[in-house]
């Protein structure tokens, strides 16, 4: 029963993380004006935009939680390749931000997302522990002096996937950004004189 609820309680929360992931990375998207007018040619002027990079570690994400429960159902039903993907989807939740991060060249936020994704699940276990620990203890358990330790146990499951799922959602959503200036098409006429020949004309640069 326990592992079933488990398993209903946890989809549930993947479901509800990466629809909230999709809707802040959509808010924090810069918004652009609609102009009526072409750009001139000879506008030079640099706009910082903020870029969302987020899609491949959202991939990642979504891979790492396949292989990871992929595991635990292959695991309970006693194949031995279930460890082999329980790591690999572990692996792939740890690794896959900070590699993003630090190929976009924001190893600040590489190294902020492979702490934040240690972090956050250690944090979530503990917590729910010491919830499902208190909970469990209010139930009526008669002589048996270990029917409590079952809420503990849950409790510390679901607070580990829930901190990594928050993770998830904060790397995602909040740290895959960066600021990008991209240079407008300028195009520049200068005069040009030469004394020793006695000659004029035109100079003509362009940058894009």
């Amino acid at each position: 029963m326990w592992v079933g609820l488990t398993r209903w309680i946890v989809g549930t929360l993947v479901l509800l993380a990466f629809n909230c992931a999709t809707l802040v990375a959509r808010a924090q998207e810069p918004a652009h004006e609609p102009s009526n007018n072409a750009p001139s040619v000879s506008d030079s002027k640099e706009v910082v935009t903020k870029e969302w990079y987020g899609a491949p570690i959202v991939v990642t994400d979504i891979a790492a939680l396949g292989l990871f429960f992929g595991g635990t159902t292959a695991a309970d039903h006693g194949s031995n390749v279930g460890t082999g993907l329980m790591l690999a989807g572990v692996s792939a939740y740890l690794l896959g931000g900070p590699i993003v991060h630090i190929s976009r060249h924001e190893s600040g936020k590489g190294i902020a997302s492979l702490g934040l994704r240690l972090v956050a699940p250690l944090a979530g276990a503990f917590a729910g522990a010491i919830v499902g620990g208190v909970i469990g203890s209010q139930r009526s358990c008669g002589t048996n002096e270990t029917c409590g330790l079952g809420g503990l146990a849950v409790g510390g499951v679901l607070g580990l996937i829930s901190g990594g799922l928050v993770a998830m959602v904060v790397d995602d959503a909040a740290f895959a950004y960066r600021l990008t200036t991209p240079k407008a098409l300028a195009l520049t006429v200068t005069p040009v004189y030469q004394p020793a020949t006695r000659q004029t004309g035109l100079a003509l640069r362009g940058t894009w």
